[in-house]
């Protein structure tokens, strides 16, 4: 070609450079900032207690809540983008919605263990760590019998006082219960459960007025419980997620039932060998047969909600476990801490701390043994459910043959 015939007009456009999609920032942030909250969720979820710690978790839970509402932002502003224009990375805004929001549901279930209130009377009436319990009021509608106990003129009127005590939080046990057979309910849980929770409700009426008549027998005072509207308060039940609403009652079983009512039969059945009274002996046996019971339901509970709920309800629980506090917290009056009412049905300070460690390491190695079961028996069925597949493939391509 020669050197002064002018260029051909395509040949003389200027070469353009390929696009390249620009790459989406914010979404990697985003994807980051959930990772960061999860990470710092499993860490304190597997830290001993700490004081703070449900605070850290809601603050953590926040977070990670922040890094999903970016999420969702970054795409919702991209969708109407074209796909060959729309910046690359977008897929780790996707990713961040499922993992945020996985880890958000056991922060939640962990949350919830974090707000463990140590009871040795049973199951509470509890929404997260308020208990509530009725006042006092006149009357004798809770007392059955008229019975007068030889005890100290000098302890009649405190001992009384810690009897009544127990009689208020054994009557608002007949509200949890009432709760959880509801619970249950709300899950589908099978007759035999939600039956067990109304019969455990009745035992604790019988227990409220059994306290309320052995008070009345130390110090001869009339006194009954007062209107109690709390009972109809209600802890949210997280019923859009099945699996969220299992973990829930699993988490409340293990910590209100198996490990609370466990303290509590074992605290009673002491205290029954160690009461000189007859008929506060008798009371004593009665209660602590029935509190024994109750966390035998409890297990029940447990069981069932890790049969239908997975691993997710498995991990929740071994959360729980370690979210148990090493020692207890008692409230008990100074003279009973002392030991110096146990033979009047009142446990000492050494006592209770005996019975929440005991209670505590048979719960942790029961639940192992439960979950670790649990998981076998999955991956069985699972094999089983394989095994019969394949054979059914085999004998259609032999017949197909």
């Amino acid at each position: 070609m020669n050197e002064h015939e002018p260029l051909h007009p395509y040949r003389a456009a200027p070469r353009v450079a390929p696009y390249r999609r620009p790459f989406s920032w914010p979404a990697a942030a985003s994807f980051a900032w959930v990772l960061l909250g999860s990470a710092t969720m499993m860490l304190v979820a597997n830290a001993d207690p700490f004081p703070g710690r449900r605070q850290v978790f809601f603050g953590v839970a926040a977070i990670m809540s922040l890094g999903v509402a970016a999420a969702l932002a970054i795409l919702f502003r991209h969708q109407r983008d074209p796909v060959e224009v729309r910046p690359d990375g977008l897929f780790l805004a996707v990713l961040a919605l499922p993992i945020g929001g996985v880890l958000a549901w056991f922060g939640a279930a962990i949350v919830h263990t974090a707000a463990y209130v140590p009871s040795y009377m049973g199951r509470r009436h509890r929404k997260g760590s308020r208990l509530y319990v009725a006042d006092e009021a006149a009357g004798s509608a809770w007392i059955r019998g008229r019975a007068t106990l030889d005890v100290p003129d000098a302890e009649r009127s405190a001992l009384g006082a810690e009897w009544r005590d127990n009689a208020r939080k054994e009557h608002a046990s007949v509200a949890a219960f009432s709760q959880l057979a509801l619970d249950l309910m709300a899950v589908g849980a099978p007759p035999e459960l939600v039956a067990a929770a109304h019969r455990d409700a009745l035992d604790e009426v019988r227990h409220a007025t059994a306290c309320f008549a052995l008070a009345h027998a130390i110090d001869g005072r009339d006194a009954s419980p007062a209107p109690f509207p709390h009972a109809r308060t209600q802890r949210r039940l997280h019923t859009f997620s099945r699996r969220l609403a299992l973990t829930q009652i699993a988490v409340d079983a293990l910590v209100d039932g198996v490990l609370n009512e466990g303290i509590a039969a074992r605290l009673l059945a002491k205290l029954g060998s160690r009461c000189a009274l007859p008929e506060m002996r008798a009371a004593l046996g009665e209660m602590a047969a029935d509190e024994s019971r109750h966390a035998s339901h409890s297990w029940d509970v447990v069981a069932w909600c890790v049969a239908e709920g997975g691993a997710f309800v498995a991990s929740a629980l071994r959360g729980a476990v370690r979210g148990m506090p090493e020692g207890v917290c008692s409230s008990l009056p100074e003279r009973a801490r002392e030991g110096a009412w146990e033979a009047w049905g009142v446990q000492g300070a050494a006592m209770e701390a005996e019975a929440y460690a005991k209670t505590r390491a048979q719960a942790a190695q029961k639940l192992t043994l439960l979950v670790d079961g649990q998981a076998r028996r999955r991956r069985s069925d699972e094999k089983a459910s394989t095994t019969i597949a394949s054979s059914g493939t085999s004998a259609n391509q032999a017949s197909t043959v």
